[in-house]
């Protein structure tokens, strides 16, 4: 979805980073957790080695949104949620990822499309974040896990829960909508109603008056049909019209 930043409310962000997180168990073989994001845990992944992993059991329903899910649109979803995971984890190292990008290596990807390219950041993941350092024998604290490594027919569950948390948030958020055609949510158009001739409430005001001024003198003053042209003419002048 393109939609620009300033058209979601970061509860939605939330939320489908909530519901992605479920599907982290998959890789662990448990249920999962991320550190809260602004936290001294943010980043860290907590593995409830106590209880199996179990499937999301969810259904696609008469939902606009699931109605219009093919597979493609399901892996283009998650590449895309992928690229915000990798470039999250990246921004934490974008020094290191430059420096690699400009290094020759013959492992980039896309040397010409350095900075924002989707496969650089993922190579870059892919490579390094398992390397040990000295500082950090294990590798990275902060990993991006690849959700594109999921199954299709989770990936469609992941896609499903999506759905159903973005045609929630335009219910409880009626000035938007989801443009299907842009793949946008939007804000929608103001409607006009009969009261409402000018944004300011004054000026409004001030033409509401004039316009009731005007609808009770033309009703007033309405012009003999059955008069011929001279004559209404003379009727008009003589009633003050013009």
């Amino acid at each position: 979805m393109a939609t620009s930043q300033q058209l979601i409310a970061q509860e939605l962000a939330n939320s489908w980073a909530l519901a992605a997180q479920k599907y982290a168990g998959y890789f662990y073989g448990h249920p999962t957790r991320a550190g809260q994001y602004g936290t001294s845990d943010s980043g860290k992944v907590f593995v409830d080695y106590d209880k199996p992993w179990e499937e999301p059991l969810v259904f696609e329903d008469g939902c606009e949104f699931c109605e219009v899910m093919t597979d493609e649109r399901v892996e283009e979803r998650i590449l895309g949620f992928q690229r915000a995971i990798d470039k999250e984890v990246i921004g934490q190292k974008y020094q290191h990822f430059n420096v690699w990008i400009a290094s020759g290596d013959p492992r980039v990807p896309e040397p010409f499309h350095a900075w924002d390219s989707p496969a650089n950041m993922r190579a870059f993941c892919e490579l390094f974040e398992d390397d040990p350092t000295e500082k950090r024998p294990a590798g990275w604290l902060h990993r991006a896990l690849n959700l594109t490594l999921l199954p299709p027919h989770l990936k469609r569950r992941l896609c499903i829960e999506w759905n159903h948390l973005l045609r929630d948030w335009l219910i409880a958020n009626p000035v938007f909508e989801y443009d299907m055609e842009r793949r946008e949510i939007v804000t929608k158009p103001t409607l006009r109603d009969e009261d409402t001739l000018a944004a300011d409430p004054e000026e409004n005001q001030a033409l509401l008056e004039l316009r009731d001024e005007d609808r009770t003198f033309a009703s007033a003053g309405a012009v003999d049909d059955g008069l011929n042209l001279e004559q209404q003419y003379a009727q008009e002048y003589a009633d003050g019209l013009f």
